[in-house]
């Protein structure tokens, strides 16, 4: 009996601890729970962004020809412009440049 009772503070210590070390796993099952619903969250997120980057790729692809064709035009225009406008300038100052000669008696 002497013994039980020498025990008993010695088992209640025990008991404590399991206790306090059940609690700790409920804290900890809980936050796993959490975080794994986190996790499939960004999970689903992720796959969302990866879809969307796929779907832009292809419309960048099916776009890139079309962009070619109009950019090709607007070097060709702007080649047009610049050769009009550098034989216009041209033209211009060679009339600005010249001097005439006077026709007639005046």
């Amino acid at each position: 009996s002497k013994t039980i009772e020498e025990a008993t503070p010695t088992a209640q210590g025990r008991a404590a601890a399991v206790e306090a070390a059940q609690v700790e796993l409920l804290k900890a099952t809980d936050a796993q729970a959490k975080v794994a619903a986190e996790l499939e969250v960004a999970e689903a997120g992720q796959r969302g962004a990866i879809e969307r980057v796929r779907v832009a790729r292809e419309a960048l692809a099916a776009f890139e020809p079309e962009y070619s064709r109009a950019t090709h035009a607007r070097d060709e225009k702007a080649a047009l412009l610049e050769n009009f406008r550098l034989y216009n300038m041209g033209c211009f100052a060679q009339l600005r440049d010249h001097t005439s000669v006077a026709v007639g008696g005046a």
